[in-house]
């Protein structure tokens, strides 16, 4: 097994993966195949992460087909710990790992708020349909009835509208207005809130919260930490982040890979490696921020409930159409 996890990969690539150039999907299969007989995890990592979704999901058809095997099975039986974790997630259609993000967000004692938020406030209404379809195929339960089922109060009208999202049209003005009366009252509505949040295009909220700013004299981060509380504030907040969301895109790849690489690292090779750099393929910065930040080394964070941050970064890269 090649000690030297990165010498055939290039820095100069890092950004957003795009579809694989001189893509043969025949040809990726035959290697993995090899690969998973060598367990060479090397070349398993660098064809994986090379390749976007859905030429992944043409490499799973083509290994099938080639060896009447479950690709992902395949993977399971020579991977283990969170590198298999990773790349069982980077082989699952974005629909299906959206699904069951969200049904373990809601299962057992207590709800994930933070996971429902992140992934319902940043998909469209279109693949929100998507994912209430596979949620409802994989686990034969309606995504908006065991939404209610596990929220309540402001927060559940909260995460059922974005659910059902819709862009409708309205004036600045009017929305400002509306929003600036909400606070106004000893109790602020949650409504007005909710009902323009969840139903006005990005460009709109954008004019719409900066008119807010400059009427109240305060960031609209001020005004929600003051006039809410507990969880429907919680939404607010992501809600606000997810404005600039394609900002937070801006080096996850290069997160990945580093986690990709500390993971096969801690179990084959104990010790600090160098971090993966790309295969060369033809790949964009984000945004043309022109970003080629280096990964710093370190352990990957863990979100509040033990989860991997790589599977959140699996995740947002699949919304914003990178992986």
């Amino acid at each position: 097994m090649d000690e030297n996890f990165c010498s055939d990969m290039w820095w100069g690539t890092l950004g957003t993966i795009r579809p694989f150039p001189n893509f043969h999907p025949d040809r990726d299969a035959a290697d993995i195949q090899a690969a998973l007989e060598r367990k060479d995890m090397t070349a398993l990592v660098r064809i994986l992460t090379n390749r976007n979704n859905a030429q992944r999901q043409a490499v799973a058809q083509s290994f099938q087909d080639k060896t009447k095997q479950d690709l992902s099975g395949a993977l399971k039986k020579v991977l283990s710990g969170q590198l298999e974790e990773l790349l069982l997630q980077l082989m699952m259609p974005p629909e299906q790992l959206e699904a069951q993000r969200l049904r373990a967000a809601m299962a057992g004692l207590g709800t994930d708020e933070e996971t429902l938020l992140e992934i319902l406030c940043s998909r469209s209404r279109k693949t929100l349909q998507e994912v209430a379809a596979v949620y409802r195929q994989m686990y034969k339960k309606d995504l908006e009835k065991e939404l209610k089922a596990e929220t309540s109060g402001d927060f559940g009208r909260l995460v059922v509208a974005l659910l059902n999202k819709a862009v409708t049209a309205s004036s600045v003005q009017r929305d400002v207005q509306a929003l600036a009366a909400s606070l106004s009252e000893k109790k602020a509505e949650a409504g007005p809130w909710i009902s323009i949040l969840t139903s006005r295009d990005s460009d709109h909220l954008d004019k719409v919260l900066m008119e807010l700013e400059l009427e109240t004299g305060q960031t609209v981060d001020q005004l929600v930490e003051k006039r809410f509380s507990g969880d429907f504030r919680l939404g607010l907040r992501v809600l606000g982040e997810s404005r600039v969301r394609g900002l937070l895109i801006v080096g996850l790849i290069d997160q990945l890979l580093m986690v990709l690489c500390l993971c096969w690292n801690s179990s084959v090779h104990p010790g600090p490696r160098g971090l993966p750099r790309p295969e060369t393929a033809h790949h964009e910065d984000v945004a043309g921020s022109g970003h080629h930040g280096v990964p710093q080394r370190g352990e990957p964070a863990a979100d509040p409930r033990g989860v991997p941050q790589a599977q959140r970064i699996v995740s947002l890269l699949h919304s914003a159409g990178t992986f």
